[in-house]
């Protein structure tokens, strides 16, 4: 009675700890970074808990990912708190304090002491690279598949102490709901065969470790299909040489282990970077290969450090741009469920030396990482407030980040800074020219002052780069009409209706193609 009275207020502790480092989180606005597309501007999210909607989210590959479980978590955050972003930002919240003391239990399944698996949840809890899958309220799909992560691990563990059918099939159904929340759990299967060799030490059952994963191993398969075919479909998948890519996946994991050791400088978006100087590649390679040449030699001693490593390197693979969707080169959020490795061997590290040095200086040092990270996660968690904040933040840490002044144009934009917002969108284009929303946007703001033939040009260039950009086909027709060249914005105007462009453009393209001569020229927002 006595340890699962201390369990529980550890519990509880670890709760009140995260729920204080991340209280304020509560106040802070929604983003226009992909908030847009998944909450506030999405018509079958704001509509709240319907069943069209929930047929939607089961049918659809709409933002690259097939996410029923995502999309009906934040149907169900509407429902409750209707567009009131605190609320939605509560939720991810809770499911991290939820995975918190999932992961604690999952320590304490590796048969390590009360203090050590608090320490290890705490570390993976409190560390700063966890602030941007928290306090993105796009980014559910990350907190939600970690739910159903660990549920399967714990699972996958009463399975493997006591192998029965209703358990396996537990395995197999939490990690088809965690698939279901975000693809990148396909690395399950992986995850549980180093399970299986430490701490569950299966490695003797062979092949029949791999025999009975096969159904798993199928799901992530299909999985994987889905998500790529998504990729192509929404047009995310970037058109990079396999060997950049290659190089940008080392300099990533490079990043995350100089981030996990230091988090600082972090951002919401990195520039993705086709000049990777070679000696930061072979620099790269060097600190994988010699710290796997570590842990692997005191494979015997301390297993633990090898299976730390290796879920560091494995569980994020999905995310490390062999296959290139976006213009990311790492992201904090990719560290997510890879980090739990490091609470692996923090907690085993500390179980280890606890023998070796006086109980009291461990607890000091302890106390004093878990302050450590608390404190750096805050001030981290102040950047997150507003859009505003955000992006300037993020061009203050990184160089080159065109998107961060493209999403800070919007923003300023949006609050009637058009002037400002000109700045952003032009600086925007000229760091990366092929940004076609940012000729879009920055032609938008020159028509409406006026200046049509520098918005023709912003338009064309826009479709240059996006040839199936249906506003700015729309956009460019009106410039046309506006010139008095009606025969030559037809086209653009059947391109527009042909890619889909939003009803509220729609009508008025039909409207224009019946009565090109007699309709005067719209503004294109």
């Amino acid at each position: 009675m006595k340890r699962r009275t201390i369990e529980a207020a550890i519990c509880l502790l670890l709760a009140v700890t995260v729920a204080f480092v991340y209280a304020r989180v509560t106040h802070y606005s929604f983003i226009n970074f992909d908030d847009l597309a998944y909450v506030y501007g999405n018509p079958h999210v704001t509509s709240g808990l319907t069943w069209s909607g929930i047929k939607w989210a089961f049918l659809t590959t709409d933002y690259i990912y097939w996410q029923p479980i995502t999309w009906l978590s934040h149907m169900l955050d509407v429902q409750f708190y209707g567009l009131n972003a605190g609320g939605h930002h509560a939720t991810n919240v809770g499911l991290h304090i939820f995975n918190t003391t999932l992961l604690y239990f999952v320590l304490r399944s590796f048969k390590l002491a009360i203090w050590p698996s608090a320490l290890g949840a705490a570390v993976f809890a409190l560390h700063p690279l966890r602030v941007e899958s928290v306090a993105w309220v796009a980014e559910r799909k990350d907190v939600l598949s970690a739910s159903f992560c660990l549920l399967t691990i714990l699972a996958y563990i009463a399975y493997a102490k006591a192998p029965s059918r209703s358990k396996y099939f537990a395995v197999c159904g939490l990690m088809l709901l965690g698939l279901m929340c975000k693809p990148s759990l396909v690395v399950i299967p992986l995850m549980l065969l180093l399970l299986d060799f430490w701490p569950l030490g299966r490695g003797g059952l062979g092949s029949r470790l791999l025999v009975e994963k096969v159904p798993l191993f199928g799901m992530a398969a299909l999985s994987s299909a889905v998500t790529l075919w998504g990729q192509w479909k929404g047009g995310a998948i970037a058109q990079v040489p396999l060997l950049t890519r290659i190089e940008n996946a080392f300099t990533a994991y490079s990043m995350y282990i100089r981030k996990t050791i230091w988090p600082d400088r972090l951002a919401i978006f990195y520039p993705y970077r086709t000049d990777i100087v070679g000696w930061r590649v072979l620099g790269g390679l060097i600190v994988l290969a010699g710290i796997t040449w570590l842990v692997f030699d005191q494979r015997k001693k301390r297993p633990y450090l090898a299976f730390g490593w290796l879920w560091f390197l494995i569980v994020p693979l999905p995310m490390m741009g062999f296959v290139q969707a976006g213009q990311q080169a790492f992201a904090d959020r990719f560290t997510h469920l890879a980090a739990i490795g490091g609470a692996v061997i923090v907690a085993c590290g500390c179980a280890e030396i606890s023998s070796r040095i006086h109980p009291a200086m461990l607890t000091a040092a302890g106390l004093l990482i878990v302050s450590a990270l608390a404190w750096s996660s805050r001030t981290q968690l102040q950047f997150w407030q507003n859009n505003f904040t955000l992006y300037e933040h993020a061009l203050a840490v990184t160089n080159n980040n065109y998107l961060a002044h493209y999403n800070l144009g919007q923003a300023l934009e949006e609050g009637g800074k058009s002037n400002a917002a000109m700045e952003h969108y032009a600086e925007s284009v000229r760091i990366n020219p092929d940004l076609a929303e940012g000729h879009y946007s920055l032609g938008t703001l020159l028509f409406a002052r006026g200046d049509v033939s520098g918005s023709e040009a912003q338009f064309a260039q826009a479709l240059d780069r996006k040839p199936e950009f249906a506003d700015a086909h729309y956009a460019l027709a009106l410039v046309l009409l506006r010139e008095n060249k009606p025969d030559q914005a037809a086209p653009h105007l059947s391109d527009a209706l042909r890619l889909n462009i939003g009803p509220q453009y729609a009508a008025e393209c039909r409207r224009i193609l019946a009565e090109p001569q007699t309709v005067a020229a719209k503004g294109t927002k």
